[in-house]
């Protein structure tokens, strides 16, 4: 099995991150950023919520699980993070090598609703509005295999998978793909932690896409390496704000 998670900590790969995305993962990992909710002065231990959220009327714990994968104020930069890893994934998949026995390369399609994949009526109308990040057609075994992925933050990352899989599981086996001939597999979800735990879903499912089992190691260390990126440049907004702590007053 690749050896991957948390990479960027192995002394053999210290050149893997810049200098900004080693500092600011290492003080992630080691509880060493100075957010809100690591406080600990009586004085203003009651200020420990983030101010972002408190402000909006949502008491939530300002710590690193939060910052990165939760924090309203930054969700365009998660949805690029996202984005980034389902590019990585999809380039991989679509420079597979063709299947030994198989004739055609497996093609790979994104941004379509079920509704758009599926016979009209083999689903509800509320199910046809359901989008997965991408389906891998595979023309020689006539199957389509709806992909998800997800970028949580790393203890929530068998839920996360758990819940991908409750959200498609059911209805992907009820849905009867419009190519003629064709069949839906079980969907697979590729997840990735937000601060580097590989779980062993996500290499058994790249293995499903036809990733070859060398090719997958060098895949997810370009993978961490871009969600750190996207970890830095939030790290860079937050300590870049002028109230880190409490809302400024509104300026009408």
């Amino acid at each position: 099995m690749p050896a991957v998670t948390y990479a960027w900590l192995e002394a053999n790969r210290v050149a893997l991150l810049s200098e900004e995305e080693y500092r600011n993962a290492f003080c992630v990992q080691f509880g060493l950023l100075p957010l809100a909710g690591y406080r600990m002065s009586p004085s203003i231990s009651g200020i420990r919520h983030c101010a972002f959220c408190a402000h909006r009327g949502q008491e939530r714990l300002e710590l690193p699980a939060h910052l990165l994968s939760a924090c309203p104020r930054f969700l365009n930069i998660r949805r690029l993070r996202h984005d980034a890893v389902a590019a990585l994934v999809v380039a991989a998949v679509r420079a597979s090598p063709v299947m030994p026995g198989a004739t055609r390369q497996k093609e790979v399609v994104r941004e379509r609703s079920l509704g758009c994949v599926a016979v009209d009526g083999s689903v509800s109308d509320v199910e046809r509005r359901l989008r997965p990040d991408a389906y891998v057609f595979d023309h020689d075994l006539l199957v389509i295999t709806p992909v998800e992925f997800t970028v949580p933050d790393d203890a929530h990352l068998v839920q996360k998978i758990a819940q991908k899989q409750a959200k498609y599981n059911g209805v992907v086996a009820r849905a009867r793909p419009a190519p003629p001939g064709y069949s839906f597999a079980r969907p697979v979800v590729i997840a990735v932690g937000a601060m580097g735990a590989i779980p062993p879903h996500t290499l058994a499912a790249l293995t499903i896409l036809g990733v070859p089992y060398e090719a997958i190691q060098p895949l997810l260390i370009r993978v961490l390496r871009v969600v750190m990126r996207y970890n830095a440049m939030t790290a860079r907004i937050r300590f870049a704000l002028g109230g880190r702590w409490v809302p400024q007053p509104s300026v009408c």
